[in-house]
């Protein structure tokens, strides 16, 4: 079953309370206690604003994945319910970012003690792959969606998201339709 992530741009006001959670919530105490830090800031869903509207950036965890079909390394794996990262095997060719179709995913340098070679120059550093996991190591589910202030932002299984599409298609299609006096 494929779930994900789906903003309602309508209601979005572009507070970016979703980044700020997802960031803390990704952040573990090894990192330090300076959460907002832009070393330590890195959220997995990115508000953008388009013309009056906001809306979000989000990995869709597509079924097809092309993000791990581009991962040489499996670093990217499509798992059983989202596109699972296995950082310890990122080269950082970044094929990945070529193939995401949304711009959600973003390689970050950490510095590591074990010598790694990555594709970028013989430098040594470890990758850290951000991109959503839906907060699987939350019971609650991706703390964005918990913690909007305008519910702006809904998860959503492949059955629910089939059932929104079909309910926005009508209502756009009546929006448009003109109407005929008799």
């Amino acid at each position: 079953m494929n779930s994900q992530i789906v903003i309602d741009s309508k209601k979005c006001i572009g507070c970016k309370t979703c980044e700020v959670v997802c960031s803390v919530g990704h952040t573990s105490e090894k990192d330090g206690n300076d959460f907002l830090n832009k070393k330590n800031f890195h959220p997995r869903i990115r508000i953008i604003k388009l013309m009056h509207q906001f809306t979000a950036s989000v990995c869709h965890q597509c079924e097809d994945a092309p993000c791990a079909q581009a991962c040489q390394t499996k670093a990217l794996v499509r798992g059983e319910n989202f596109v699972e990262t296995h950082p310890e095997n990122c080269i950082g060719c970044r094929a990945c970012l070529l193939a995401c179709p949304f711009g959600a995913i973003e390689l970050e340098k950490k510095a590591h003690s074990v010598p790694t070679y990555c594709l970028d120059l013989g430098q040594q550093f470890q990758i850290d792959i951000v991109k959503c996991d839906l907060c699987n190591h939350r019971e609650q589910g991706p703390a964005c969606v918990e913690f909007c202030p305008q519910d702006a932002l809904i998860f959503v299984s492949d059955n629910e998201l089939s059932q929104l599409t079909a309910e926005r298609r009508k209502n756009s299609i009546l929006r448009e339709l003109p109407t005929i006096p008799y």
